[in-house]
């Protein structure tokens, strides 16, 4: 808008109900003289101009989004101001606003910075502390999507095989960490494809636990298979992976949380009920006998042999039924094992048969990658046949 009044509006004497009487320049001293707003004033720059942390996620992204529409705005004023916020302050003043900038507010705040060549190493360390974790998603997005100068390309290079590793652990979410660690590769790939191997074995120096391996590690290989399987660099970076992988799940074996002592307690099989009087005596009886079941729930009237059985068991099954419909509740009474042991037990039991689909997965994943590799050292290795000439 201020563009257009100052570069557009005030040049055409037809916009200005004083523009048939006074000159172009004249209007404008009386529009300053008449109104708050002076030509040439940035407004934007004058919002909450104490707030650095609103003007550095702000100020970039609204000026971005401008020039997309009106590439001819000066944007000179705009990214000097960005320019001072960053020098003005030193690093024990940024760590006031730590984590404070949004992906999109530090992804904006990289592209300005690019454009005026000042991504340097100054930068990226204020931009970590201001950014956090999100620092790697600018930094993915801004090599993708902007050019970048060889200068450049090297500091964010450096930046990513030395500190995106320490950047990354700042993240407590999985999924996000998985993000992360792709975007990093993603971002290395149109930088320096070469140091993807690098940066991966830095990395996977975090994984030290069964979890890490189920939850990080294994995303990963199967997101990397995807990207880069036909790709004989990165094919042999994650054959190496996937059989890390593989050796951690194959390596943890039967734990001692798995025995079923914990299940047999919740299994009440000796308590007598006939599966075929009804559908729910026919629920309930397997009810019974799943020790990984604690509770049996119908919207229904309950049957009568059900609640005689609960009566005659009451040590060991709890009745509830609804006072206002005919809902109820039969809950198993822990003995010896408690339901907190249950539920560990049932955590325990999903992460094993999730394991044991990982491993079946890595191998199905691990013959393609060597059978490929095989197709194409064949391919490599078979001599060409000479052409026959025309005289042989």
């Amino acid at each position: 808008m201020e563009w257009y009044l100052d570069d557009v509006a005030s040049l055409d004497t037809e916009n200005h109900w004083l523009g048939h009487r006074l000159p172009p320049a004249l209007v404008s001293v009386v529009d300053s003289f008449l109104y708050h707003r002076c030509r040439g004033t940035y407004t934007l720059l004058t919002l909450r101009n104490d707030d650095v942390v609103w003007q550095l996620e702000h100020v970039p992204l609204c000026l971005l989004q401008a020039l997309e529409v009106q590439p001819a705005i000066a944007q000179r004023p705009y990214m000097d101001a960005l320019v001072h916020l960053i020098d003005r302050h030193d690093m024990d003043d940024l760590f006031e606003w730590d984590d404070a900038l949004s992906v999109t507010g530090g992804y904006s705040l990289l592209i300005c910075m690019n454009r005026l060549g000042r991504c340097d190493e100054t930068f990226l360390a204020k931009m970590r502390i201001l950014c956090s974790f999100r620092t790697i998603m600018a930094i993915s997005q801004l090599v993708t999507q902007e050019p970048v100068t060889p200068l450049t390309a090297e500091i964010l290079t450096s930046f990513l095989v030395d500190d995106a590793t320490n950047v990354i652990d700042e993240a407590l979410d999985n999924n996000v960490i998985v993000r992360l660690v792709i975007a990093t590769i993603d971002a290395l790939v149109v930088l320096a494809p070469e140091k993807v191997p690098d940066f991966m074995t830095h990395w996977v120096c975090t994984v030290n636990s069964l979890d890490a391996n189920r939850r990080k590690l294994y995303p990963i290989v199967r997101a990397l298979a995807q990207k880069f399987a036909l790709v004989p660099l990165y094919a042999k970076m994650t054959v190496l992976l996937a059989t890390l992988c593989r050796t951690v799940f194959t390596a943890s074996g039967i734990r001692p949380e798995l025995l079923p002592t914990v299940v047999a307690d919740f299994v009440l099989g000796d308590v007598p009920l006939d599966p075929t009087h009804c559908s729910q005596c026919m629920d309930a009886a397997i009810f019974l006998k799943n020790g990984v079941a604690i509770q049996f729930q119908r919207n229904t009237r309950i049957c009568a042999d059900i609640r005689a059985l609960a009566n005659a068991h009451a040590d060991r099954l709890t009745l509830q039924c609804s006072d206002w419909s005919d809902a109820y509740e039969l809950r198993k009474v822990p003995g010896q094992a408690t339901e907190a042991e249950r539920i560990q037990y049932i955590r325990a039991h999903g992460d094993q048969a999730h394991d044991i689909t990982c491993v079946a997965t890595l191998d199905t994943l691990l013959a393609a990658l060597t059978a490929r590799e095989r197709g194409d050292q064949t391919c490599t290795s078979r001599p060409h046949k000479r052409r026959r000439s025309d005289g042989a």
